[in-house]
């Protein structure tokens, strides 16, 4: 068994609710450091963006039944095409595993 986390974000004026995304304790936890660090250095704070974290909950399905770890999809998709497919259209982005 392998464990994936994931946690998608974007630049945003208000804070996402957890009901918007179902995130679990540590993608609040990982969004509250970030926060926390970024406001610090007079960075604007970041949310959990629900079309990310679909399309990363996708991704991790598909590596989870593939046997696989990369950030291009067993169908050889990028993460910009996938996060185009969620219907979110970055202005910057970034993938990491």
């Amino acid at each position: 068994a392998s464990l994936v986390s994931r946690v998608s974000i974007c630049e945003c004026t208000t804070m996402s609710s957890a009901t918007d995304s179902n995130p679990d304790t540590y993608q609040w936890e990982a969004l509250s450091l970030t926060n926390q660090y970024r406001t610090s250095q007079g960075r604007s704070a970041l949310c959990l963006e629900p079309r990310l974290n679909q399309a990363a909950r996708n991704h991790t399905i598909d590596m989870s039944v593939n046997s696989f770890l990369s950030p291009t999809g067993n169908d050889g998709s990028s993460a910009l095409v996938r996060i185009r497919a969620a219907g979110y259209e970055p202005t910057h982005w970034g993938s990491t595993l």
